[in-house]
């Protein structure tokens, strides 16, 4: 008996702390039960008259404002990242290019050279260092136009 009256006694009080006004800042991220300058009430238990200064279409347009400015800020930034993922695609595709026709050319040619930095005669490779240039260049292909 003493354990029902107990928990009785128990619910009873969260029944009533639970009852009460909510109050919100302007941006619903903090809530309290004590009425704060600015903030607004979200749940009473009592029935509330509307007051006489507001009209509904005042506080329609006081509570999509911050929602639409949001938006358009997400849409545009949207908007960057689809433009920024478009120039990565075509620089990506473009350096692709690039990779796929040097390594076509280091299989075309049996023997690969390279310019001399003097200006003179260009440095042929020898059949090792040609396999390794073609190797690499296979990889760097691998690396750029992988999906």
């Amino acid at each position: 008996m003493r354990h029902l009256l107990s928990l009785t006694l128990t619910l009873a009080l969260t029944g009533v702390a639970a009852a009460g006004d909510i109050y919100c800042d302007p941006h619903g991220h903090d809530c309290t039960d004590r009425p704060t300058p600015g903030w607004t009430l979200v749940r009473s238990d009592q029935p509330r008259r509307p007051d006489d200064n507001t009209t509904p279409a005042a506080t329609n347009s006081t509570s999509k404002a911050p929602t639409a400015s949001l938006a358009t800020t997400q849409i545009e930034q949207q908007k960057a990242h689809q433009a920024m993922q478009t120039d990565l695609a075509a620089k990506r595709a473009e350096q692709c290019k690039a990779a796929q026709d040097r390594y076509n050319k280091y299989l075309q040619y049996r023997r690969l050279y390279k310019p001399d930095p003097n200006g003179g005669e260009p440095v042929y490779l020898s059949d090792d260092e040609a396999e390794k240039e073609r190797t690499d260049a296979k990889l760097q292909v691998d690396q750029l136009c992988a999906p």
